[in-house]
């Protein structure tokens, strides 16, 4: 097929160079002669003008050989002169299928961070042109990114980071700082272009602005009647749209006797149970998500119980940062350690209140996905001086959308309330003074309820930065309208003509002090000094843009 075309292909040639030649001779070609010329067979390395010949097909295999050996062997096979730089040490390992000379070169030479240059009479291997780039961060940790970077790094090249900036608050007589590492962090890379286009895609991933949550939280305490031993009943709450709802544990029932069938059993647990006679309230720790506002739940709970907000923190945190916030106390108590030798007091401390610790992760959809842990406790000393606590926390993860609002209740606490009495004035006696007087305890029953609000803050982008035109600094704007004048006294045509361009495209934006500066562009620019054509025409565009800006402004 091959043999064929190629006849034909220059047979359609010769045609249209003998047409072309008649059309300027006025010759015709002779039939005869072209029939000889293209029954006579074409020489086995005849080629086209501007087409290459039919090239040689590669299939190689290689495991671990040295680059050396890997171009030793392919300029054997295609007859190419290809000189390998003495300083590559890298080696290869790969199928090569009906490939051409250029292609497997190519191929051989991506895969192992080298560049081939074309010089001519050969092909010279070396390592690929290296270059550097130095990332100043301003989020990412210079370690986190170098960290990622060294599973991409490429023969040749390599990442470094600054040293660790100092972190922490904590105080010091003796310690201010010293000459530790206080600029901004930076990462420095060299290797191929490539592996730069690479490194920077990653950098402009990883040291991007973090995202913030806002979360408002509101810890109450709601102090249980008898009709509410098991809790409030959230479903009770009027007017409040609850979107979504769960429970840890299902409605109690009270079982009656009865036999489990065999049928039940091959269905499953789930249907192996026995018949009940009355449901009793729900128990056990309750979640629930909000649809609206806060504010409704809560003039809904004090309609049904007796409710006081213990806590309504606040805080900012940017994204995946832990968040922590304690409304309480700290009491010291002494512990001691004994060794063989001697013996050492150290003080330490109990924390009770109101203590509630939460990360946020924002996903790409909006949604929030919190770690939250709210806690309320109380303790201290006993008379022993040894500390005690008694808590209520929960520890959870919930998945929110912004500005949706969680309820996670079931948390009970007890406390015991004294009230002391006693007859007047004959309670005061001493001695027989407490026969009129006395302490009733009551167990008081609270639960513990959280209600936690996340927002994201996403921060506005900051604006473009703008010129001096734009800024509206009457500053910079005088010093360009006094050169101006200067250049048009000195006969300057073309710097006084390019300098009023400038003005003028830049007033646009010029804010109102600008304006006074009107009387000095006249007596500077409308003088006997600026006569020619051009400088008087950018001059009354300038003029005219003056005054569309004031009329614009009043």
């Amino acid at each position: 097929m091959k043999q064929l075309r190629t006849p034909l292909l220059l047979c359609a040639l010769i045609l249209a160079a003998g047409n072309l030649a008649a059309q300027e001779s006025g010759v015709r070609p002779d039939p005869e002669a072209v029939a000889r010329l293209l029954a006579e067979p074409l020489p086995p390395d005849f080629h086209l003008p501007g087409a290459s010949p039919t090239e040689k097909r590669i299939e190689y295999h290689a495991r671990d050989v040295r680059v050396h050996d890997v171009f030793a062997q392919i300029r054997e096979i295609t007859h190419r002169n290809i000189v390998v730089a003495p300083e590559v040490t890298a080696t290869f390992s790969g199928d090569l299928f009906d490939l051409t000379a250029e292609e497997a070169i190519d191929l051989v030479c991506r895969s192992t961070g080298l560049q081939a240059r074309d010089e001519g009479a050969f092909i010279f291997i070396a390592p690929a042109e290296t270059g550097s780039r130095l990332y100043e961060l301003e989020y990412a940790r210079a370690e986190d990114v170098v960290s990622v970077l060294k599973p991409m790094l490429v023969e040749g090249a390599t990442a470094a980071a600054s040293t660790v900036a100092k972190v922490g608050i904590e105080t010091s007589q003796t310690e201010a700082g010293g000459d530790s590492y206080a600029a901004a962090e930076v990462v420095v890379v060299t290797g191929p272009e490539s592996f730069l286009e690479q490194a920077d895609a990653v950098v402009a991933t990883l040291d991007r602005r973090p995202r913030q949550v806002l979360l408002e939280a509101t810890i109450l305490s709601v102090q249980l009647s008898d009709s509410m031993a098991m809790g409030v009943d959230f479903h009770a709450l009027g007017g409040v749209d609850f979107e979504r709802w769960g429970v840890t544990s299902a409605d109690g029932t009270s079982l009656s006797g009865g036999s489990i069938s065999g049928s039940q059993l091959e269905q499953g647990v789930t249907a192996a149970g026995s018949s009940v006679s009355a449901g009793l309230p729900g128990g056990g720790l309750t979640a629930g998500v909000i649809n609206g506002d806060v504010g409704v739940f809560l003039r809904a709970l004090e309609q049904v119980a007796n409710a006081s907000i213990l806590a309504n923190p606040k805080i900012v945190t940017l994204n995946k940062q832990r968040g922590e916030v304690l409304l309480g106390r700290r009491d010291g108590y002494l512990t001691t350690t004994v060794t063989d030798t001697s013996s050492t007091q150290t003080v330490e401390f109990i924390e009770t209140g109101t203590r509630l610790v939460y990360r946020p992760f924002i996903s790409e959809d909006g949604l929030i996905r919190l770690e939250v842990h709210p806690e309320d406790s109380e303790g201290g000393l006993n008379p022993n001086g040894l500390p005690f606590k008694e808590t209520a926390e929960v520890t959870t993860n919930i998945l929110l959308r912004d500005g949706e609002t969680v309820a996670i209740g079931g948390l009970f606490r007890e406390k015991v309330k004294s009230t002391a009495s006693k007859v007047p004035v004959v309670g005061d006696l001493p001695f027989v003074g407490r026969l009129f007087r006395g302490v009733e305890n009551s167990t008081v029953r609270e639960e513990i309820i959280v209600l936690l609000t996340p927002h994201i803050l996403d921060e506005e982008p900051a604006p473009p930065a703008r010129s001096e035109f734009d800024l509206g600094v009457p500053r910079p704007v005088r010093a360009v309208y006094l050169q101006t004048a200067r250049r048009l006294a000195d006969g300057g045509l073309g710097g006084a003509a390019l300098v009023l361009a400038r003005v003028a495209d830049g007033l646009t934006g010029i804010s109102r002090p600008a304006l006074a500066l009107r009387g000095a562009i006249s007596r500077s620019l409308v003088s006997g000094e600026s006569t020619r054509p051009v400088d008087q025409q950018i001059l009354r565009r300038l003029l005219v843009n003056l005054n569309d800006f004031g009329q614009e402004q009043s």
